[in-house]
């Protein structure tokens, strides 16, 4: 496998990458646009026809629901599910990746934020990112650099959010 000129081997003398891949960001600059995320959510002109509500923040029971399908009722009730089936749909295999990383894109849908621990009952729907307040960072917000993400934030959520500010 790891012969240069066998089938499916290395590569004898592949391109060394010259450019700088990750880039560095400014503490402050980051901060701002993490803040600037977060107020995308509330933002009804960037959320366009996504939810009618926004942005949507519920009590901290919702932390503790175990089953999938108390958070699709949940969803449902929010009117948010839809979002969560147009991503289902939406589910394709990208060309050219058979064997190596992951060979399925799956469009984002809803961003659930809470507060203390994880909601595992979420994370098998498609799209949707279960993310604690804590580890809340802009990719999550604003996916593929496109801001005004549905969000559902529980109230412990917030609470960490602004204490996050506050420092």
């Amino acid at each position: 496998k790891r012969i240069p000129q066998s089938v499916k081997g290395r590569r004898a003398h592949p391109p060394k990458p010259q450019k700088i891949l990750i880039e560095e960001m400014n503490l402050k600059e980051y901060s701002k646009a993490l803040a600037s995320a977060i107020a995308s959510t509330a933002n009804k002109s960037l959320l366009k026809n996504k939810s009618s509500e926004c942005p949507i923040v519920m009590d901290n029971s919702f932390e503790k629901l175990t089953k999938t399908k108390q958070v699709i009722s949940v969803l449902q009730a929010l009117k948010v599910y839809s979002l969560v089936e147009k991503s289902k749909e939406k589910t394709h295999y990208v060309s050219g990746i058979r064997h190596r990383s992951k060979r399925t894109k799956f469009p984002k849908s809803v961003l659930v934020v809470v507060g203390n621990g994880g909601l595992k009952a979420a994370r098998n729907l498609s799209g949707v990112d279960v993310v604690s307040a804590k580890e809340l960072q802009v990719r999550h917000l604003a996916p593929g650099t496109h801001a005004g993400r549905v969000a559902v934030y529980t109230e412990d959520a917030l609470k960490q959010i602004k204490e996050r500010f506050e420092k």
